[in-house]
């Protein structure tokens, strides 16, 4: 998975993608971090799955692309359904998919 947004702090980024999980179901067991130049995304329910995102600077745009994935036993059966409600976030965040 590859998205960008406008160059800003990832600061900034976490904070618009963590303002459209409140009051929702997924904002109570998702968590964006920062690591570093890096963003994880935490999913902590039954167990905790960790997706890490490299970032780079390119064109006036912070891009981040997926590096590494722990997926908890628990969660394989709904990562493609959970996956696909953070790409909502991103998108309603202001982010652009990439692939």
């Amino acid at each position: 998975m590859k998205f960008e947004f406008e160059d800003e702090p990832i600061d900034n980024i976490i904070e618009k993608l963590s303002s459209h999980l409140e009051g929702r179901k997924l904002g109570e067991m998702v968590q964006f971090r920062k690591k570093g130049d890096s963003l994880d995304v935490v999913i902590n329910k039954l167990g905790k799955s960790t997706l890490s995102f490299d970032s780079t600077c390119k064109n006036g745009k912070r891009c981040f692309e997926l590096k590494k994935e722990k997926i908890a036993m628990t969660h394989r059966a709904f990562k493609k359904d959970v996956t696909e409600k953070i790409k909502t976030v991103i998108e309603k965040s202001g982010g652009k998919l990439k692939e």
